[in-house]
């Protein structure tokens, strides 16, 4: 169990100066009306902690991806490796922020996202466990895969997260819970911390049905009134509001002048501290507006393979404030491996980038060396001169007791998921006798459920299994279309649709005999997917051994250790 970190000191007299600490030390250098200066650059003012005095501080990341192969990323008993290496920078922190990009449950199935060759993200319940062991103390769940698998599996990271001690904004059971800030308490600043999404429609919350915080961007003043609103319940309680919002397309290296329009009606009608922004999977640049800054985008923090492109070249921000707003910011760099995260070793590349994004929106990052917890060799600096003071709360500035991080139950971590079931169904397409491998896992039966699917659209395929005895090893199922070679591997990113059985809810080393376990997953087609009819062939293999798991009849077999089940039709239908 964690114990409740210790609060920063503040330096009454050091804030007392700050205004003419301000006008007397930093350089001009970015527009006036922008409200930001870069750090003081004369022999002997070392850095900005030590001319405003100690703060409070919260770190913020961006997209953090707990599914897929990041399941390989622990074990039934550890799971320190993929933020391990950052947890100095997030204890050192007076608050961690994070965004969860998908959901924690053992249920449900992929939902029509009404989008071309969608993306999936869930993971078990014991990945918890990285948040936990990482230092997170919250996550925004206002996102486009908040409801990948339904509203069930929605509540059920609610429900996991709680039992971690992780709080969590932007998602609930009512669009009142949905909206809801949480309040932390930094030093003598109580924080409200209000989560957005602006990307999937379909998510949103309504009556009955749980779901995200959302809002249209495309209807700035619908967006702008809801946020406002928002804002003036939590000034009830909080010196400052930040807002964590999910918004834009993925890949873009700036935001539109739309989006900027909108960030700056945030801060001036609605009244936002801070502007936490996320979704494009690569970092974007800082705006400084009226005195608060405005993060259009944080990047990634943790994905579940190799890139070496900007979209693994990440930023953690560290918030610096006090009751008057964010005094400065700084931008450290992190690495992107399969799984895990560390601190960027060669930080120039993402530095120089970040500082091009700034001063192309009128903000000027300083380079400088790492300092305090967790900052790395070097980091970027950003000033910045709040304009007036947040009005004063309206009612006590109290919070909750605040959780402490915790790793729950097993019987929160490995429920039983709801991939075991009693029987295949009446229509499904059975193996008569079952299809028997070397270890004793059984292939009961199969079923394609769009045999007809259109261009860039998913091939769904349900598979049943079983055992007969216990498994040791995580064998993956895997699907692989086929006419040709080539025509297999313009499928599933990846190499086919590899995963653990029930859609990786359910490894094969915790399987009880005699338990049917289904499996339901998609095949993506890549764009380049010419017309035509493939067969689908179905298997087991080892990713860490690359080995195909031998079924005991070969005639059964294409001779590769595949099983065939049928055919489907790719169209040249839109």
């Amino acid at each position: 169990m964690d114990r409740p970190r210790a609060h920063r000191p503040h330096l009454a007299a050091a804030l007392a100066a700050l205004p003419a600490l301000l006008a007397g030390l930093f350089l001009a250098g970015s527009p006036a009306a922008s409200g930001c200066r870069p750090p003081p650059k004369r022999k002997g003012s070392a850095d900005p902690e030590r001319e405003l005095g100690r703060l409070a501080t919260l770190v913020f990341a961006g997209d953090t991806v707990l599914a897929r192969r990041m399941h390989w990323g622990v074990t039934d008993t550890e799971a320190r490796e993929p933020l391990g290496a950052l947890r100095p920078l997030f204890d050192g922190a007076d608050l961690s922020l994070v965004n969860l990009e998908g959901v924690l449950s053992s249920r449900g199935e992929m939902q029509d996202k009404g989008e071309r060759n969608s993306f999936y993200f869930r993971g078990r319940p014991d990945l918890v466990r990285i948040l936990v062991e990482g230092g997170i103390d919250v996550v925004t769940l206002a996102n486009n895969h908040a409801g990948d698998y339904g509203p069930e599996a929605l509540l059920d990271a609610l429900e996991i997260l709680d039992a971690a001690g992780i709080q969590h904004v932007g998602a609930g059971a009512t669009p009142e819970q949905a909206a809801a800030p949480i309040y932390r308490r930094a030093g003598d600043v109580v924080v409200a911390v209000i989560g957005l999404d602006a990307t999937q429609a379909s998510f949103g919350v309504r009556r009955g049905r749980a779901g995200t915080n959302y809002a249209n961007e495309g209807r700035p003043d619908e967006l702008v009134a809801a946020v406002r609103a928002a804002v003036e319940r939590a000034r009830r309680h909080a010196h400052l509001v930040f807002l964590t919002v999910h918004w834009g397309p993925n890949n873009a290296d700036e935001p539109t002048p739309e989006r900027r329009a909108l960030a700056r009606r945030l801060i001036e009608e609605a009244g936002i501290d801070a502007v936490l922004g996320h979704s494009a999977h690569r970092a974007q640049g800082i705006e400084i507006h009226r005195g608060r800054p405005i993060l259009y985008d944080a990047g990634n923090l943790l994905w579940d393979y190799d890139d070496e492109g900007p979209s693994h070249r990440g930023l953690a921000f560290r918030l610096h404030f006090d009751r008057s707003g964010v005094r400065w910011i700084e931008a450290i760099p992190i690495r992107l491996r399969k799984n895990r995260t560390t601190l960027d070793d060669d930080p120039a590349e993402a530095l120089e980038r970040l500082a091009g994004l700034c001063r192309a929106l009128g903000t000027e990052l300083v380079r400088r060396p790492g300092s305090g917890e967790g900052a790395g060799a070097e980091v970027g600096v950003l000033v910045v001169e709040p304009r007036y003071a947040p009005p004063a709360p309206a009612g006590p500035a109290e919070t909750p007791p605040e959780p402490a991080r915790r790793t729950p139950p097993p019987a929160v971590l490995f429920p039983t998921p709801d991939t075991v079931v009693a029987a295949l169904p009446a229509d499904a397409n059975r193996f008569d006798p079952p299809v028997a491998f070397e270890n004793g896992i059984e292939l009961l039966g199969w079923q394609i459920e769009t045999p007809r699917i259109r261009r860039h659209r998913p091939l769904f395929v349900r598979t049943w299994w079983r055992t007969s005895r216990p498994v040791e090893a995580r064998w993956e199922v895997f699907l692989h279309p086929d006419p040709t070679r080539e025509g297999q591997e313009r499928f599933a990113g990846g190499g086919a649709g590899e995963h653990e059985p029930g859609d990786w809810s359910y490894p094969t080393n915790r399987w009880r005999p005699g338990e049917i376990v289904e499996d339901r997953f998609d095949v993506r087609p890549f764009p380049d997917v010419p017309p035509g009819t493939y067969e689908l062939f179905v298997g087991l293999w080892r990713p860490d051994t690359r080995v195909r798991l031998r079924p005991l009849d070969e005639a059964r077999t294409d001779g590769g250790r595949r099983v065939r089940l049928g055919v489907f039709e790719q169209t040249a239908e839109p």
